[in-house]
């Protein structure tokens, strides 16, 4: 006896496959359907080539599945066999099975992709033979489908963590449940609920705009403000802060109308032999940019950009952790006296763990945030954890970017849009 598994673009394919090699008489165990990321996949109990009959077909047998004593007692007298595992293969739905189980009689008809017959002599001989055959394979089976369900309740219980018993009433509704896949945590979503019903018995329409305007609300000290003077961008390396102002320079609906130049200010990064000077990209872009790692040649470049309608300053990554980031903004914050009036960026990716972006501290920094942009917004599984992060920053948040291609990708960040995304199917 051997337990296979075989994978094939559909559950039809990967069981013809099962027969090809094992012949018409085999076990199925276990279906999964494809998906976005994985093809289909079954799991099949059969005899191995060896032991083939001279026509090519494999011997059947059966898995004896758990049941009560009650229900095996009640059974024995009227049946001999085990239950029976009947699959047919149905072409509007690859992953039907029906079980022949006391209470369900399954349909006749045709016979076309039946995988065992169901003769109850000829099982019971079978499992005479090799019980502790059938017993591995059992073992096999209920530890695959335990570990199932243990997945499950630890998700079912992280999704719940920390939910306020008040919830029971929403928590069935296809919004609350919505919100908590994105990863907006239980409690806020709950407060959410209370101030879009509160005193007012709303349908599912009225409910998810209610609920639209108590995100936006949330969201309203994030709302874009309107750019003036330099404008400076900072945060921690791989953030995507060049590509940014590649962007918002090369576009026609941002700065691409205007004459622009870059700084690139470098104050003791010399030495560090992680930094990539981004000079050539600019220049391949037309973009007049400039190099600073001093305070004199941060004055140099001022003055060859004089008459432009906006610097931009491009900085290295900084580093994680506070103390480093402390050092290398406090290095930087003697080249930007002369840039002043200056709108400091902090760009963050929004697939990172923001948790470890605390807010507070960037404040107390020697050069602090005065904007926020994102970047990778489309790419976060739980955007809900970047909704939460905005709202306790309490900052401006202009750009956000997504995808890849330099002229493409880069919005306004509208809380609005913002609130209805995170509501919509």
């Amino acid at each position: 006896m051997t337990v296979k598994t075989l994978t094939a673009s559909t559950i039809s394919e990967a069981l013809a496959d099962a027969r090809r090699q094992f012949g018409d008489d085999v076990v199925l165990l276990e279906s999964h359907p494809p998906s976005a990321d994985r093809p289909a996949r079954i799991m099949i109990m059969a005899e191995p080539a060896a032991t083939m009959s001279a026509d090519g077909r494999s011997i059947s047998r059966v898995i004896e599945r758990v049941k009560s004593p009650e229900m095996a007692a009640a059974e024995a007298s009227s049946r001999g066999s085990l239950l029976d595992l009947v699959v047919e293969d149905d072409a509007e739905d690859e992953d039907a099975f029906s079980l022949n189980i006391p209470s369900y009689n399954p349909p006749r008809g045709r016979a076309r992709g039946r995988l065992f017959p169901a003769d109850g002599a000829a099982l019971r001989s079978i499992e005479e033979a090799r019980p502790e055959e059938v017993t591995r394979v059992l073992e096999q089976l209920l530890e695959t489908r335990f570990g199932t369900l243990h997945e499950r309740l630890e998700g079912l219980e992280k999704k719940v963590e920390g939910m306020p018993a008040s919830a029971g009433k929403w928590l069935r509704h296809p919004l609350f449940n919505r919100l908590l896949d994105r990863g907006v945590r239980a409690e806020l979503v709950t407060e959410l609920f209370f101030d879009a019903t509160s005193g007012v018995d709303l349908d599912d329409e009225g409910l998810f705009w209610a609920l639209a305007r108590s995100l936006r609300d949330r969201l309203q000290a994030c709302s874009p403000v309107r750019p003036y003077g330099s404008q400076l961008f900072i945060g921690v390396g791989g953030s995507g802060k060049t590509s940014m102002i590649l962007r918002l320079l090369t576009q026609k609906n941002f700065f691409g109308r205007r004459r622009c130049g870059v700084i690139i200010a470098t104050p003791g990064m010399e030495s560090d032999r992680f930094y990539q000077d981004p000079t050539d990209l600019y220049r391949r872009a037309g973009i007049p940019v400039q190099n600073a790692g001093t305070v004199e040649e941060m004055d140099q470049a001022v003055a060859r950009l004089d008459g432009f309608d906006h610097i931009f300053v491009d900085t290295p990554g900084l580093p994680w952790h506070p103390r480093e980031m402390r050092d290398a903004l406090a290095a930087l914050k003697p080249l930007m006296e002369c840039l002043v009036p200056v709108q400091t960026h902090f760009v963050i990716d929004a697939t990172r763990a923001l948790e470890e972006v605390d807010i507070d501290i960037l404040r107390r920094m020697p050069v602090s945030p005065d904007i926020v942009a994102l970047t990778h917004i489309d790419e976060t599984a739980r955007p809900g954890r970047v909704l939460e992060w905005m709202a306790r920053a309490g900052l401006p948040v202009n750009f956000v970017g997504s995808g890849w291609k330099q002229n493409e990708g880069l919005s306004l960040f509208s809380p609005s849009a913002f609130a209805e995304q995170m509501l919509e199917a």
